[in-house]
């Protein structure tokens, strides 16, 4: 008897979802050998300095972050925002936050749940950016502006 269309997706759902479970499987126990293998739970009980076992992740996100500015600064200012740099660092009252003097845009990467919501704040404090080339400093019509039309795609 030939399966109807919602069994038979049901089926390949159950067969898809118990074949990812064994690929997570292996994935996880290749981590685990690789690590061992690379003396990374060494690293971790100290015996072996984490300078050299661990990448810097700090100057990785950075660098993808300035990516991002980079990319917007083009799809949504053409270009026309001057350069910035952008920095992490851990703000307790604050995700983001644009210092338009020293030309630096500071994120709070911990305190983001999803890269979604980085790009967001990336994006807020390109918008502070672009309005404080007109005068603007805070959360004024000016940068409002600079938001919407952003999100409207006319700058």
């Amino acid at each position: 008897m030939p399966l109807r269309l919602g069994e038979e997706i049901q089926e390949v759902l159950r067969r898809g979802d118990g074949e990812l479970k064994d690929s997570r499987a292996a994935t996880r126990s290749a981590g685990r050998k690789r690590a061992r293998d690379e003396g990374w739970g060494m690293a971790q009980r100290g015996r072996i300095p984490l300078t050299n076992q661990v990448p810097n992740k700090s100057a990785r996100t950075e660098e993808r972050l300035q990516g991002m500015f980079e990319r917007y600064n083009r799809k949504y200012w053409k270009g026309q925002l001057p350069a910035y740099r952008l920095a992490i660092s851990v703000m307790p009252d604050a995700v983001g936050r644009c210092n338009w003097r020293r030309k630096v845009i500071t994120i709070n990467v911990e305190a983001h749940k999803s890269d979604r919501e980085i790009r967001s704040t990336v994006l807020h404090e390109m918008a502070h950016a672009a309005a404080s080339i007109r005068g603007s400093h805070g959360h004024d019509p000016e940068f409002f502006a600079q938001v919407e039309c952003c999100y409207a795609g006319k700058l």
